[in-house]
């Protein structure tokens, strides 16, 4: 007589487990997000208008440089004018960093306080605190990657409109597609970086929550 064959961990024998597989862990994280799409659109555009910022600057920066080093070509000479212009950028550049990273954090914490009775639940059903931090981490990065990836575009979109306007055809002579690319991959890294410093102290604090007190926090 053959075995009866196996059926897939429901829920809460997963979050049961004293191991939670990292396969699973995202899955889980995955269909909470999911099921919550309207709040994390709201975290998503949040990380995403910050790291636009940012990519915005980034990119007047590179395009900036790309224009002074021309003229310096063509004229043999260094402008010291220029000097201090890009000395300038760089300290806009410092700023809009420093708004990013508080952008995202508050994203972060919204998105950690609102669900405390969610720990609460999960904690119910046998989750332990590793599980909860695995889980809120990999769902912060999430966010943090996808929102890094739409703030970037919207970034090179700003850049691109922005100086083509001013520059014309004249832009592709300092902005190419490599720029494009570095202002992408440098906000998708800066978005995730920053949310995942972010979320580890409130996640950590949340996880150490007891259930019973969790199920009675209110927002």
């Amino acid at each position: 007589m053959s075995a009866p064959p196996s059926t897939p961990a429901k829920p809460a024998e997963t979050i049961g487990r004293s191991q939670l597989p990292l396969r699973e862990a995202l899955a889980f994280s995955l269909q909470s997000l999911l099921l919550r799409v309207g709040r994390m659109l709201v975290v998503i555009l949040g990380i995403s208008f910050a790291i636009a910022f940012l990519a915005v600057l980034l990119g007047t920066e590179r395009i900036m440089g790309g224009l002074e080093v021309l003229a310096a070509k063509q004229s043999g000479t260094v402008d010291e004018a220029a000097a201090g212009a890009a000395s300038f950028r760089r300290w806009w550049i410092a700023v809009a960093l420093l708004i990013a990273v508080t952008g995202i954090t508050n994203a972060v914490l919204l998105s950690v306080t609102e669900r405390i009775k969610e720990i609460g639940t999960l904690k119910c059903l046998g989750a332990r605190g590793l599980h909860i931090v695995e889980l809120f981490l990999l769902e912060m990065l999430l966010l943090g990657a996808l929102g890094g990836l739409i703030g970037g575009l919207l970034g090179v979109f700003g850049t691109v409109v922005l100086f083509f306007a001013q520059l014309g055809g004249d832009l592709w002579r300092v902005f190419g597609f490599g720029d494009a690319w570095y202002l992408l991959w440098m906000s998708v890294a800066v978005s995730l970086g920053v949310s995942l410093v972010s979320a580890v102290i409130p996640v950590l604090l949340a996880a150490k929550i007891e259930p019973a007190e969790a199920m009675r926090y209110e927002v």
